[in-house]
């Protein structure tokens, strides 16, 4: 058995490196000072703004956002990237902010409503 498991290694060793080992690290876009995973911000930023639009009865056209804050995100054990984790919204003459809750995998308005 240990003879069988022995040969195993060097094979899941060499595939692992002929792979490059962990996954390349994707584009990223840098927003308000920040550098984050730019598929992530695309796809945050659109359900961002639609809430926003949505809870402070303004435009998408007319909400504006801003990084506040980044985290790191786990795709996988070995494909750990930057995210956003607080946004601040500007939409029309009111301001919000929002906060990525990584456990349930979504955004929430962290602001009292007036």
């Amino acid at each position: 058995m240990n003879v069988l498991r022995a040969a195993w290694i060097p094979l899941l060793v060499s595939s692992f490196v002929a792979c490059g080992g962990a996954p390349a690290p994707g584009p990223t876009v840098a927003k308000d000072g920040f550098t984050i995973d730019a598929e992530l911000w695309r796809g945050d930023e659109a359900v961002i703004v639609n809430r926003a639009s949505f809870e402070l009865a303004c435009p998408k056209d007319q909400v504006a956002t801003h990084v506040l804050a980044a985290a790191r995100h786990a795709r996988s054990l070995s494909d750990v990237v930057m995210r956003a984790a607080q946004v601040g919204v500007d939409a029309c003459g009111k301001r919000a902010v929002y906060v990525y809750l990584s456990q349930q995998g979504q955004w929430v308005m962290n602001t009292a409503r007036e």
